[in-house]
């Protein structure tokens, strides 16, 4: 396939064809790009090896899935255990001088009409499930009527089709209430598409089958789970009968192992009992990198936020209280005293590297006076109050580090903090859905997965997403906001985009529902055996498995 069929083009390019992917993109080549500076090859990585190792990959993940179906939770550390059996109708992709842009994976190609509401894909053939169901457009259509039906934080992802048609075996029609900018990029994330056949045969009172997905697969992907320990591995095995085909190295199995002990996970990756890990301590990262048969990675171009969300009620719903604590928060304490330097402050809401960024925007500093004077205005001259902090260290060790900044920090203005750590991703979300008895500031790990602002930003601060419908557990709610987050995706101009995105920024700025604390940097810890790891900037943090082989 040439450059041009692929769709490889500059950043530039991709950031103005992104912002208006909903009006007359046809074909493959409708949405391409990449993200900061062209991503190169890994470094040190080993090459493939002619013939697959028959040994497991083992990926040692600090979080267990909350759930393995794809249209119940989308987490990073869910889709850790969704991505090695499902796939998509496009995918971000690779190309060979390493840059990111969109491809086609279970749809060959589509045609956007020039309004930019309907979108028609057409499907592959010969694409089966690995429970023997065939893929089909009824197949794709039934993921439509799942994900939505079932109506939880994926389906906030993409916005609901007014209609979804199969048109024919391999011809898939999809019609928007109105343009919707980022679809296509969306579409990359959700539906991620499961067997029709394994829904309907294990459905249990209209719950879509959704009590069997969670603790089994049926997808079109390239493994399938052989076994789920809960709490300790889960194990996926090659599906020999996968579409793309196989060639020259693979894995023949991975398992997820849980290791939530940044200390464990350095240990498993310098012996060999890990081939890649996601939660070694940065401060032991620069001894790892000096270990035999050990190779880290610092990737910069991280779209990463870690947010420290305030829920809007009680004295927290002063917007004068929000803005004290933005005030009264050691934001360098945090990004040099405890990640060394491996991150910055954000501007705002938006990452570095994200089109949309309003890189005017005036950041938060620490100004003790300012927060004092903020708090009396407020009615708060001696703080008086308490607040629970929420975190989750099993997620990565330096939140509750950040949490004990904050418990400090509060403590100058008379507010005394409890931090409350959660030992899993559901225990932590059910209890930032509980509006009543949820915490009133909690730390979230905001991840871009396109490279669109409306793929955090609405799901975070619009006020019809809040609990288990999209990511608002600061339960916050802003008009003018909302109206604004709907006018930016409904319209294709590149510039009237970035103007409502800087006035939403603005809004939120001065607003404070969450303060941005640091935007991470990416450390890859891996070994050097493990070939194929390419850093994608969208995935979330999730390896491509179907590329990755390991040598001897």
């Amino acid at each position: 396939m040439s450059e041009q069929a692929r769709g490889m083009v500059s950043r530039r390019e991709f950031l103005a064809r992104s912002a208006a992917v909903g009006a007359g993109l046809a074909g493959a080549a409708g949405l391409v790009g990449s993200a900061g500076t062209p991503l190169l090859l890994p470094r040190g990585a080993a090459a493939a090896p002619a013939r697959p190792v028959t040994r497991p990959f083992v990926f040692a993940v600090r979080l267990e899935p909350i759930s393995i179906d794809p249209h119940v939770q989308d987490s990073s550390f869910s889709q850790y255990g969704q991505r090695p059996a499902y796939e998509a109708l496009v995918e971000y992709a690779l190309g060979p001088d390493g840059r990111v842009g969109l491809e086609p994976a279970l749809a060959e190609s589509w045609q956007a009409s020039p309004d930019g509401r309907t979108y028609t894909f057409k499907l592959r053939r010969g694409v089966r499930f690995t429970d023997g169901a065939p893929f089909n457009a009824e197949a794709a259509k039934f993921n439509f009527d799942r994900l939505f039906a079932l109506n939880r934080g994926p389906a906030a992802r993409i916005r609901k089709p007014k209609s979804v048609e199969a048109v024919d075996e391999t011809t898939l029609r999809l019609t928007l209430e109105e343009p919707y900018a980022p679809f296509l990029a969306a579409l990359t994330q959700q539906p991620l598409m499961v067997s029709p056949a394994s829904g309907r045969r294990y459905e249990q009172r209209g719950d879509w089958g959704m009590q069997w997905f969670g603790n089994n697969t049926a997808g079109t992907g390239p493994f399938v789970l052989e076994q789920y320990v809960r709490g300790q591995h889960l194990t996926y095995a090659r599906n020999r009968g996968y579409w793309r085909g196989w060639r020259g190295g693979f894995l023949e199995r991975i398992v997820l192992r849980v290791v939530r002990e940044p200390a464990t996970q350095r240990l498993m990756l310098e012996t060999g009992d890990a081939d890649l890990a996601d939660n070694i301590a940065f401060d032991d990262l620069n001894a790892l990198g000096r270990a035999p048969g050990v190779v880290v990675q610092e990737e910069v171009n991280n779209p990463e936020i870690i947010h420290l969300c305030l829920k809007s009620a009680g004295p927290l719903a002063n917007r004068k209280v929000r803005q004290a604590i933005a005030q009264v928060f050691d934001y360098n304490a945090f990004i040099t005293g405890v990640v060394a330097g491996r991150a910055r402050q954000p501007l705002g809401p938006v990452p570095f590297g994200v089109w949309a960024l309003d890189e005017s925007l005036q950041p938060y500093r620490r100004d003790l006076e300012r927060a004092r004077k903020l708090m009396a205005e407020a009615g708060f001259p001696q703080g008086g109050f308490n607040v629970t902090v929420q975190t989750i260290s099993a997620f990565g060790w330096w939140l509750t580090r950040l949490a004990q900044i904050l418990q400090q920090n509060l403590a100058v203005i008379g507010v005394r903090a409890t931090i409350d750590d959660k030992p899993d991703g559901g225990t932590f979300l059910r209890a930032i859905w509980d509006r009543a008895r949820g915490p009133d500031i909690y730390v979230w790990v905001s991840r871009y997965g396109i490279d669109d602002p409306d793929f955090e930003i609405r799901r975070l601060y619009h006020s019809e997403l809040t609990g288990a419908r999209g990511a608002n557990g600061m339960y916050y709610g802003n008009k003018l906001l909302d109206k604004l987050l709907d006018e930016a995706v409904a319209t294709t101009d590149v510039a009237r985009r970035k103007a409502l995105y800087v006035r939403i920024q603005r809004i939120l700025r001065d607003d404070v529902p969450a303060l941005w604390a640091a935007q991470m940097k990416w450390p890859v810890t891996r070994r050097e055996t493990l070939a194929g790891y390419v850093w994608n900037p969208f995935s979330i943090g999730v390896p491509n498995y179907r590329l990755l082989s390991l040598s001897r």
